[in-house]
């Protein structure tokens, strides 16, 4: 019974934003519609500081922020009117440009290091102790749609195939990227495994919920994955809007280079502080989090040769691209308010 109230649950308006309730204030600002996982997934941390710290507002704009349960789920909204912007994983667009779905990515938010990891459930009678153990179990995976993969789907299956495991010998079980559903699903036994992001990977490790198979930051287990400097977390539009954003477009760039400045000169206790998380276990959860993983934001949202080249090299490896060279990345990358950096 828990293993089916909890999938109804987690198919149950996975579409839906959720966007918080509009200050006073924000009325007499320019608003601009952002869409993003969540909320507190950390590769989108950047974003959430924004708002915290009043640069939107410094910037004559009010900058909302929807919250979805997967990035495919946020970049559709976007693609369907209701969002000038979204945010997700940079793999999930030749997939969607296939589709006649375009958007392109106008800013990077991710840096060296990904936060993210492959888990199994603690209590599995099996005690799985190494990724090939996985055939035949089940995997839960933040959701995209019938026709289209999560970034983190992506990302699992480049994982099972590094260690002999074809995509479909796992059952993919879809879920929000939030700790309720992180929880939910491993509580309710609804998985054996899951993909997940920080900060509910290391949640779930503390909570005694489940145990790591995989990290993708630590060097082992990351240089398994062909192209690992791939662009992971972006801001995205739809090329058509470019023209009609360009005000609201070059103000979002500067904010989120402001954001990406205070990360890089400010304190995880700090941030933290600015983020408002009072609960004292979550806290300390963050800012040890964010001590550990020094390279997961970049300095700035150009994006970089260096990892234009990585990124081809992966979404090659994923199917997504015929050849491993940058060429294939331009129609997936408009820098006109960022340019690029070595």
């Amino acid at each position: 019974m828990q293993r089916r109230i909890f999938l109804k649950q987690m198919t149950t308006g996975l579409s839906a934003g959720v966007t918080a309730a509009a200050p006073v204030w924000a009325a007499d600002l320019a608003p601009i519609r952002l869409n993003l996982p969540g909320p507190q997934s950390l590769p989108f941390l950047p974003l959430e500081l924004i708002t915290r710290l009043g640069f939107d507002r410094a910037a004559g704009s009010h900058l909302q922020l929807r919250y979805f349960a997967s990035g495919v789920l946020a970049l559709e909204d976007m693609l369907a009117g209701n969002a000038h912007f979204s945010a997700h994983g940079f793999s999930v667009l030749p997939g969607m440009r296939h589709k006649g779905k375009l958007a392109v990515a106008v800013a990077q938010l991710s840096g060296h290091e990904a936060p993210a990891a492959l888990l199994v459930r603690a209590d599995l009678p099996s005690k799985p102790t190494r990724v090939s153990e996985l055939v035949s179990l089940s995997i839960g995976v933040s959701s995209g749609t019938v026709s289209s993969k999560t970034y983190l789907q992506m990302i699992g299956e480049q994982i099972l195939k590094a260690n002999g495991v074809a995509a479909d010998a796992v059952r993919w079980v879809p879920m929000a990227q939030n700790w309720e559903s992180v929880k939910g699903a491993l509580v309710s036994k609804s998985v054996d495994a899951i993909l997940c992001e920080e900060p509910f990977t290391s949640r779930a490790v503390d909570a005694g919920l489940a145990r790591p198979l995989f990290r993708m930051n630590n060097p082992k287990d990351l240089a398994q994955l062909p192209g690992s400097g791939h662009l992971r977390a972006v801001v995205t539009a739809a090329p058509a809007s470019l023209l009609a954003l360009a005000e609201s477009g070059t103000r979002l760039l500067r904010m989120i280079d402001q954001s990406l400045d205070y990360i890089k000169h400010h304190t995880p206790a700090k941030i933290v502080d600015v983020l408002g998380i009072s609960e004292a276990s979550g806290r300390r959860e963050l800012v040890a989090i964010l001590g550990q993983y020094k390279g997961l934001f970049p300095n700035d949202a150009r994006f970089s040769a260096t990892t234009l080249q990585s990124t081809a090299v992966f979404l090659h490896a994923i199917g997504a691209m015929a050849s491993p060279d940058r060429a294939g990345m331009a129609m997936l990358i408009d820098d006109r308010w960022t340019g690029r950096s070595q």
